[in-house]
This record gives structure tokens, sequence and C-alpha cells, in this order.
């Protein structure tokens, strides 16, 4: 049984069509941090790549429900301009991959994307922020695991959880 709290954040709602004052769509105002395809830079030491628009939840919340991720994501031909980018400010030090989801990627894709990065010696932090643990916990598979284990990276898995219920059974 899904438990209501679960469906509350996913499910359409008729009040989502009522206009409030003060509404944007862009409420972080990322389209003025969105430098290049895929990347959002508005912190000094650490920027972050939308790399995928997918989500295993798609939350009714969602802050960036209205990013324009078709003309945002990042291509493999685009990576020369993100790296010449991250090379321009050496205060970078930490990537955050975003978006979407980036454990929607499958485990070669983000593989690919780590060692883009590991290439780049001011880099030394990679957040990963994901629902996809609490959602599709059979997601986090040995490959993935070794992945992030062998990165020379320090990598932080930020975990995206609505609920306490969707940790522990116990509450």
């Amino acid at each position: 049984m899904i438990p209501c709290y679960f469906i509350l954040q996913v499910l359409p709602h008729h009040l989502e069509l009522e206009e409030h004052e003060g509404f944007v769509t862009d409420p972080l105002g990322e389209e003025q941090a969105n430098q290049i395809p895929g990347v959002l830079h508005k912190y000094r030491s650490r920027f972050l790549l939308t790399l995928t628009g997918a989500c295993a939840v798609h939350c009714r919340y969602c802050f960036r429900r209205h990013f324009p991720y078709q003309e945002n994501l990042p291509k493999n031909e685009d990576w020369l301009n993100i790296k010449t980018y991250l090379e321009q400010h050496p205060a970078i030090n930490e990537v955050i991959l975003s978006g979407g989801d980036p454990l929607t990627l499958s485990n070669r894709k983000l593989a690919l994307w780590i060692e883009r990065l590991e290439s780049l010696n001011q880099i030394k932090v990679l957040r990963i922020h994901s629902r996809v643990p609490i959602v599709i916990p059979e997601r986090i598979d040995e490959e993935l695991v070794s992945l992030l284990k062998n990165s020379r990276l320090r990598v932080i898995l930020v975990v995206h959880s609505n609920h306490p219920a969707e940790l522990d059974n116990l509450t």
C-alpha cells in the first residue's frame, strides 16, 4: 500500500492551476546562472551539471519543473566547452550532478562524466543529488558503488527524502 504522503507528492492537484501573486517559474534564478548547456554556476567554488531531465519521481513541488531541460542537456561535444569553462574558473572545486536525477542515467554514462571531471585537477568533490535511492533502491548496484568508491573525487550522495517513513518503517 502506498502511503498518502507519497501520493500527495506526485499526483497533480487542481490547486496547482490557481494563480498566485509572486509565483515565478524560476524561483531560484537559475536562468541567469545557466552559462552554457547543462551548466548552472551560482556559487564561486561549485557548479551544477544537469545531465538529464529524467526523474524517477516527478514531485509536484519541484523547483525545476519549468526548467528548459531539452535545450540544456549537455551533449558529448559540449564537454570541451564545459572543460574550458571550468579551466577559466579555477576556484571551482566541486561539481554537483543534478537534474532531473543523475542516477536515472546508465552507469556507463555516469562513468564517462565522472572520468571527464576527474581529468581536471581542480575538481575535488563530486556531489550527486538523487531521489532514486528512495524510490528505486535496486539502482544502487555493485557497479555503481564501485564506480563511486574508486573515483579520485570525494563523492557525496545527497539523497532527496521527503518523509521519515521513506528512510525507516518505524514511524
